[in-house]
């Protein structure tokens, strides 16, 4: 287990282990999210075995190009996806491939909406302090609800959107279409 860009990344294994390689600080700037994605593809070529060799990838969402998404986006065969967000979504229950010889899927054992993930150790309380720590809708999606686009919007709200039905515009310094 290494960091990206510690030295231990050129030496190839058989069992690579990358746990947050996304920095939360360094996820606004692309160049950074170009470099550890660059960084990530190199590691398959120096993986020792290309039939048995694993990377594990353990992270929390920060972006729409961060890591994990490379890696969704490349459907690579013998991929699981376990995605376990803060409060349980049942519009994004996650099931996984049966693992090895099991002929089971893993399923989240949640099924009430907005269950916690893990209530002895982060109950509800401390999960609403931590939205208030987090600030932006957008922080508290990617990084409770592995959701790094907020349903209602990041920027631009999907409430504050409404279908005009007047024939002509009303009067405005600026008009955007889309």
């Amino acid at each position: 287990i290494k960091s990206i860009g510690g030295n231990a990344v050129g030496h190839g294994g058989d069992i690579n282990i990358f746990d947050d390689i996304n920095r939360a600080d360094d996820i606004i700037y692309k160049t950074l999210r170009d470099r550890t994605r660059a960084r990530l593809y190199s590691i398959f070529v120096r993986q020792d075995s290309t039939t048995s060799s694993v990377t594990i990838l353990i992270m929390q969402r920060l972006h729409e190009e961060d890591a994990a998404q490379l890696l969704l986006d490349m459907k690579l065969p013998k991929t699981y996806h376990l995605m376990l967000p803060m409060e349980y979504d049942p519009k994004r229950k996650c099931v996984t491939l049966p693992m090895g010889d099991s002929k089971t899927a893993w399923t989240d054992p949640r099924s009430k909406d907005k269950e916690l993930l893990w209530p002895s150790r982060m109950p509800r309380s401390y999960v609403d302090e931590l939205k208030i720590m987090l600030g932006t809708e957008y922080n508290r999606s990617s990084q409770l609800q592995q959701l790094p686009t907020a349903e209602s919007g990041n920027i631009f709200k999907q409430d504050w959107f409404n279908i005009w039905d007047e024939k002509k515009a009303p009067a405005c310094l600026c008009i955007v279409q889309s």
